[in-house]
């Protein structure tokens, strides 16, 4: 069965791991002779895309600009028009099977399900972060864990000022969740796809309808990850630098093993200090952003991964990418990772912002080369048999029928 699919996400070039997803997902469905149709926000950094005239103008909600702008910000933030409407045209036009919605709070805004409902689309919507349980999205406050929104009680985004640390901002979240709980608004979503089990008992703590709660984890097209599992002299992070990361952590800890080298991949505000870190010539080296090519080149060079995460991590790519490329990984035991990380067969499990235990499991790996190889190949093994394409498709299809059914 063929079917016309409309994917929505706000952001329409490669951000971080939801529009990973989004775009994998979207090749994996025209690679099995589906129509997709995409439906995003205008940016200078999209892809290029003939449906690209029906995107959302373009907005930026940083706290910056006149006071005018950024009140119309706040009210596109609840209640987006030129969503709505900008999406109800192109559903007229094009007359999607289905509709398969990511992130789109702020930028896009829920509106949008209204023009879904009005159309008589069914929606599914895979769960990228906390957005629905909570207003700032990370379940952090003060750089720590925090679940204090997730019943419902959302003005403690505002006591905490938890987004962008702006009470104006933080009110404008925290007002944008209760508008739509009181509308009932995502009531209207036929289904909620969770990539880790510790999300939908997330969803469940906050509210949300066990019976349109599914278990649907991420997945690797493998075809572009030749593993390796040869010797090496350093490790590797790779991921925004930002403080629920645990970079902080992890920099403790190399601090206390000295060797091996550490290779950091990615950007983000924090890279001034990870910058001035490295210059001082202990064994860290910054990349910044790599293409995928060059990426994958660091990548199977090294021997293995550390995920030092503080935050809830739902299911991250870095630990995925990691076992493809045949490497362990050392991680945060918090959020999704326990399911991903086999303690002691894929890699090892250490508590969040624990530096000395992070410490202890970089040297010791390091100086066992026959554990990471071990290591390597059953974390490739374990890819290869519960996160293939194949049996995403299959698994994403089943809840395309059956809202269509």
């Amino acid at each position: 069965m063929s079917l016309k699919v409309l994917q929505v996400n706000k952001f329409f070039f490669l951000k971080g791991g939801a529009e990973r997803y989004f775009f994998d997902l979207s090749e994996l469905l025209h690679s099995r002779g589906h129509e997709v149709i995409p439906f995003a926000m205008q940016d200078s950094r999209n892809v290029p895309s003939p449906f690209a005239d029906s995107f959302v103008s373009h907005v930026e909600l940083n706290g910056s600009g006149r006071a005018p702008g950024r009140a119309r910000a706040a009210l596109r933030v609840l209640y987006s028009f030129e969503a709505r409407q900008k999406l109800s045209a192109l559903l007229r036009r094009e007359k999607p099977d289905v509709a398969h919605l990511h992130n789109i709070a702020h930028q896009l805004s829920p509106s949008i399900i209204d023009a879904l409902e009005k159309s008589g689309t069914p929606m599914v919507q895979t769960l990228h972060d906390y957005k629905l349980a909570c207003p700032a999205y990370l379940m952090t406050a003060g750089g720590q864990p925090c679940d204090a929104c997730v019943p419902g009680k959302f003005y403690n985004a505002v006591l905490k000022r938890c987004t962008q640390d702006s009470l104006s901002a933080s009110l404008v979240s925290c007002l944008e969740m209760y508008l739509h709980r009181l509308r009932k608004t995502y009531s209207k979503v036929s289904a909620f796809l969770c990539p880790s089990e510790f999300m939908l008992g997330v969803m469940k703590r906050a509210g949300f309808n066990e019976t349109k709660l599914f278990h649907v984890p991420n997945f690797l097209n493998l075809d572009f990850y030749t593993p390796s599992f040869k010797r090496s002299g350093y490790f590797i992070y790779v991921g925004r630098l930002s403080r629920e990361k645990g970079l902080d952590v992890l920099l403790a800890a190399k601090r206390k093993v000295g060797r091996p080298d550490m290779v950091v991949v990615g950007d983000g505000e924090l890279r001034p200090s990870l910058e001035k870190e490295a210059s001082n010539g202990n064994g860290i080296s910054l990349s910044g952003f790599l293409s995928r090519e060059r990426l994958a080149e660091v990548w199977r060079g090294a021997a293995f991964t550390v995920v030092p995460s503080v935050w809830y991590e739902n299911f991250p790519y870095a630990v995925l990418e990691s076992f493809a490329f045949g490497k362990p990984v050392i991680a945060s035991r918090i959020g999704g990772m326990p399911e991903l990380v086999s303690d002691g067969e894929t890699g090892f499990l250490v508590e969040p912002g624990d530096a000395e235990a992070l410490a202890e499991k970089i040297s010791g790996l390091a100086s066992r080369p026959d554990e990471i190889w071990r290591m390597g190949r059953l974390a490739r093994r374990m890819l290869e048999e519960r996160y293939s394409a194949e049996s995403h498709y299959e698994r994403i299809m089943s809840h395309y029928e059956r809202m269509l059914r």
